[in-house]
């Protein structure tokens, strides 16, 4: 589900007191929340081999995730904005099949300073030991889940290749290890709420403004991930693109640069500002 989807439903009607900011109080003129996610990293290219099953890449990882609230801009001033794009999903075919790849960072320039959360990590390629990317798990904002080792041996047993590590655990954690044996698994992506889950699903996300709208989750998911989310994409699969959400009051208005992406949206006494693509600059003045 989309922000855009919630608004359709009723985001200011019956359904806008499920959200979790309807609790938010009315803000001052420049005081501001704010939600950065970079994009979440793709996932491996998957495998089949004849009578030895389908062996999955691993799972990309979600883009590092951050928030926080303040008075984090002057008036009149222009801050630089950069939204990360997704990581594709490992290409080529049989015999070279590749690794998943990072997604970019985002980031904003602050009076205090810039904030940069980096891409999630690429998941590693299925049947490593047969294709060209290597399988390990890329290092992240999450990092992503490590790819398989054909051999053999049991299906699914340990060993396969590493996951790869979060840049920081502030805003992300580990992927977890793939696979060995015939029709193996790919390791999960690791996610912004955990690590990555051998043989299992990413780590999971950050629910925000809805239970069911969630942010920064680790692959295996459901396809690709979702557009302006940050979350990794499962084995073969492009993450998620990056964005920013600023909740601002409605007594200010931004000037956002003809590069960037942007949706605004009402919230309750305040705006919601998403910048969903791109990079320009954003200034505030009064409205």
């Amino acid at each position: 589900m989309s922000i855009q989807s919630l608004i359709n439903s009723g985001i200011n009607g019956k359904k806008f007191a499920s959200l979790v900011l309807s609790q938010t109080p009315v803000l001052n003129k420049m005081e501001m929340k704010y939600y950065i996610a970079a994009g979440g990293g793709g996932g491996g290219r998957s495998r089949g081999h004849s009578g030895w099953g389908y062996h999955r890449g691993g799972g990309g990882g979600a883009g590092g995730y951050t928030s926080g609230s303040g008075i984090i801009f002057d008036q009149g001033t222009n801050y630089a904005v950069t939204i990360g794009a997704s990581g594709s999903g490992g290409g080529g075919s049989d015999g070279s099949g590749q690794d998943g790849s990072n997604g970019g960072d985002t980031s904003i320039v602050l009076k205090s300073g810039t904030v940069t959360m980096n891409g999630g990590g690429g998941g590693g390629v299925g049947t490593q030991n047969y294709e060209s990317g290597n399988g390990q798990g890329k290092d992240g904002g999450s990092g992503g889940g490590g790819g398989t080792h054909f051999a053999n041996l049991t299906h699914n047993s340990s060993g396969g290749p590493s996951g790869g590590d979060a840049d920081d655990a502030n805003y992300g954690n580990d992927g977890a290890d793939g696979s060995r044996g015939g029709g193996a698994t790919g390791g999960g992506g690791g996610g912004m709420a955990g690590a990555g889950n051998f043989i299992g699903n990413g780590g999971g996300g950050q629910a925000l403004f809805h239970p069911s709208l969630t942010f920064a989750r680790g692959g295996p998911g459901s396809g690709s991930g979702t557009s302006n989310t940050g979350s990794g994409g499962q084995h073969g699969s492009s993450g998620g693109s990056g964005m920013i959400y600023i909740v601002y009051s409605k007594d200010v208005t931004p000037t956002i640069g003809g590069s960037l992406g942007s949706e605004i949206h009402d919230l309750g006494s305040n705006k919601l500002l998403l910048l969903k693509s791109g990079a320009d600059n954003i200034s505030w003045a009064d409205a």
